[in-house]
């Protein structure tokens, strides 16, 4: 069912270009942790009987044939944004759904969402960013129109569903609007570990709030250490400068290994490489590429960020809780020289992840929220 859906009545439409990349690698686009989750969403409804249509850009490529799923060509690939737009908002007046789901804060969101409530179709709004739930952040984090855009989303749509419990208790206190659901993300649980040739890896577009830098502060102050970076670039001007930078500076460093791109299916094999997982973003959702190393029984090592307090609460970790990269340093590399504290972190995160994400049970409370 890859061809257009038009005359299929869809359970769910998802309105996500980029996660194409998801289902065909070759396009080479950089995706994040949001485009992951709605991918393993659909995927998982689709197992449980629903039909379920993704629009996304077209590539010139021919699209897959997925049992369940139909992939709607919305826009030409590389089309300026308000071209892409309206070519969006002209396929949304034809496809037949019953439920949108959005997972995208940016200035163009509202007006689909504005569309699909006039044509009665049931809204959906999952945010993806703790910045997404606090006025100022979500201005400094997405600029002035994206803010002005998606406070109008978050009075429109039908169901707003957050990651965590402190992503919906900070939603409602700014927004004075409780979400629908929690939903924990889903994350693929995989049946072998590794044989770990790395010590650390970090995963993460190239946006400064990541602060990638970190992790080469730490490579440099632990020079008997190895790690492996993934940095896709940023499609943003911050994000350019963030990248130039990082990737002279780390492939300056003989105990890094430095990747700009990984097929999403590949950086499987890169946690299976790993010892531990580094987090040094200033601010995330629930960050996916976390969960999944967990999956993969890795430890948590986390500069400041712990979401709902996973990583103290479940010992599948550590949580430096400050800025100090030369504390956090010490903490890493204590953690590191003890191999059984190490494991015994790691079993634990690979617990958590098991026991609280699971995919089947995540997208049968998600079909409560649907029409």
């Amino acid at each position: 069912m890859s061809a257009s859906g038009e005359d299929i009545p869809h359970d769910v439409c998802f309105v996500a270009p980029k996660v194409l990349a998801f289902f065909i690698p070759e396009i080479r686009q950089t995706t994040g942790g949001s485009e992951r989750q709605v991918f393993l969403l659909g995927r998982q409804l689709a197992t449980l009987g629903k039909r379920v249509v993704y629009t996304v850009p077209d590539w010139g490529v021919l699209m897959p044939d997925i049992p369940g799923i139909s992939l709607h060509r919305a826009f030409r690939a590389g089309s300026i944004k308000i071209v892409a737009l309206f070519s969006l908002l002209g396929v949304l007046m034809r496809i037949r759904t019953r439920n949108a789901v959005f997972r995208s804060a940016n200035a163009g969101v509202f007006l689909p969402v504005i569309l699909c409530r006039l044509r009665g179709i049931r809204v959906v709004y999952m945010l993806a960013h703790d910045a997404e739930t606090d006025r100022v952040r979500l201005r400094r984090f997405f600029g002035f129109w994206t803010a002005m855009s998606m406070r109008i989303v978050f009075r429109l749509a039908h169901c707003i569903v957050a990651q965590t419990r402190s992503q919906s208790r900070d939603f409602e206190c700014h927004f004075s609007r409780k979400p629908d659901l929690i939903l924990k993300n889903l994350v693929t649980i995989p049946t072998q570990s590794g044989s770990p040739d790395i010590d650390l890896i970090w995963v993460g577009r190239s946006e400064p709030w990541k602060r990638p830098e970190i992790f080469l502060d730490l490579l440099e102050r632990l020079p008997e250490k190895t790690g492996i970076m993934i940095l896709p670039r940023a499609n943003n001007p911050e994000g350019e400068r963030c990248f130039a930078a990082i990737c002279e500076r780390a492939r300056r460093m003989s105990n890094v290994e430095f990747l700009d791109w990984v097929d999403p299916e590949r950086i499987f094999t890169l946690y299976r490489r790993s010892r531990a997982f580094v987090l040094t973003s200033e601010s995330e959702g629930f960050a996916n590429t976390m969960l999944e190393a967990m999956a993969y029984w890795l430890p948590i090592l986390s500069l400041t960020l712990d979401p709902d307090d996973i990583i103290r609460t479940h010992e599948a970790g550590i949580v430096a809780g400050s800025s100090d990269v030369q504390g956090f340093c010490t903490r890493v590399r204590a953690a590191l020289d003890d191999e059984s504290y190490l494991k015994r972190m790691g079993k634990n995160a690979r617990k958590y992840a098991q026991d609280e994400h699971d995919p089947d049970r995540a997208a049968r409370k998600f079909l409560t929220l649907l029409r």
